[in-house]
């Protein structure tokens, strides 16, 4: 499987502070590609794991939720690309007064 990291901080493994894991499904259909309109960009559908999910079941409801359509275990392949984001959340401190 290809592995992407973005890791535009320099961060290491140990200063990560925030896991999140998104699953997205490259649906083709007689040779049509389904992409997702976001926010004026496109991305394939998908969304974020939930607690105690399954990839298989993530996607599903994912796809279901965006498009309307129901997928079966047969319909699904092998993953083929993981996408490591690296981030770390920052922390703000506002002092309101004198």
């Amino acid at each position: 499987m290809k592995e992407i990291i973005y890791n535009h901080d320099g961060l290491k493994d140990e200063d990560i502070t925030d896991t999140v894991i998104r699953i997205k499904g490259l649906i083709i259909n007689d040779n049509n590609i389904l992409i997702a309109d976001q926010n004026g960009g496109f991305q394939f559908p998908g969304g974020h794991l939930e607690k105690n999910e399954t990839f298989e079941e993530c996607l599903k409801r994912e796809i279901l939720e965006e498009t309307g359509i129901s997928l079966d275990d047969s319909e699904f392949t092998k993953p083929f690309m993981k996408v490591k984001f690296m981030n770390r959340l920052k922390k703000y401190l506002f002092k309101i007064g004198r």
